[in-house]
């Protein structure tokens, strides 16, 4: 019991990134076991498998005015091992807050902003059918 918080355990799948007073250190540590100073160095796992976001409850306007709500988007990626630095620092931890969940509803919106609904089923913009295809 006197070594809790001296180590940390990393598994498999993820990495560990290392503040020391407040400054993200460079060194990504790799899965197993680390030595750390308690109360000096925080510590925080990042994924770096194929991991699946769920965003939900998505509204978006059509340009007739029609309101469309989407329930759940699911986004699959996946964070390189080699981009966790520059990730982590630029973005925090929470990166995926503004590269997926604040930036699906945008990319939703952007894409249904342009369709028409009619009798014939929705009308998509030419350059949103390539994306809503595959």
């Amino acid at each position: 019991m006197i070594l809790r918080g001296f180590a940390t355990s990393i598994p498999e799948g993820y990495v560990g990134v290392y503040w020391q007073g407040g400054a993200l250190l460079s060194e990504i540590a790799q899965p197993g076991f680390h030595v750390k100073m308690p109360f000096i160095t925080q510590f925080e796992e990042v994924q770096v498998t194929v991991q699946t976001d769920a965003v939900s409850g998505i509204p978006c306007g059509t340009s007739g005015g029609v309101m469309i709500h989407f329930d759940k988007v699911e986004v699959v990626n996946r964070l390189s091992s080699a981009m966790v630095y520059e990730t982590i620092r630029n973005y925090t931890v929470n990166y995926d807050k503004t590269w997926i969940f604040d930036k699906i509803h945008h990319e939703i919106n952007q894409c249904v902003r342009g369709v028409s609904l009619c009798s014939a089923g929705p009308k998509w913009p030419r350059e949103h059918r390539q994306r809503i295809e595959h």
